[in-house]
């Protein structure tokens, strides 16, 4: 794939802690997957609505699982919370060390590219968040800069 490595980073929590919850409550497919607002502190549950100073919709995260102290009933939403900051996270750590250190390529490797579910997952946070293509082989997921 690569002939040289310029950096090697490592996430402190990720696919294996959404995998250990959802096997916790039985979660078997994201699909089961609550809707994370219901445990999430959003913008407009801080300003009542967007907050137009500083652009920020409403529907923006604030807090991933900051109302989760009331969350009985909740635990596929709580999972779907973790499993959304995991993702998030790993995509914009990757990019922000990308833009820093430089390189054309980010390659994911470990439990988050073995499961398919979480490639998708991380597929769909790539092209929404970052704005590029990906690549996803059978152990290994890649994304590299692009025009979309």
């Amino acid at each position: 794939m690569c002939k040289t490595c310029e950096l090697i980073h490592h996430g402190r929590l990720g696919a294996g802690a959404v995998q250990g919850l959802m096997n916790l409550f039985g979660i078997t497919q994201f699909q089961e997957f609550g809707d994370p607002q219901q445990v999430d502190l959003t913008v407009a549950d801080i300003y009542g609505g967007p907050y137009e100073a500083q652009n920020l919709p409403g529907h923006m995260v604030a807090g991933y699982m900051a109302k989760s102290v009331k969350f009985d009933g909740l635990e596929k939403e709580l999972v779907a919370s973790l499993g959304q900051g995991v993702m998030v996270n790993t995509v914009r750590t990757a990019e922000k060390l990308r833009a820093i250190h430089g390189g054309s390529l980010v390659v994911f490797s470990g439990r988050i590219t073995q499961n398919q579910q979480f490639r998708q997952f991380l597929d769909q946070a790539i092209v929404k968040f970052v704005k590029c293509e990906s690549i996803v082989t059978e152990n290994i997921f890649v994304y590299g800069l692009s025009s979309i």
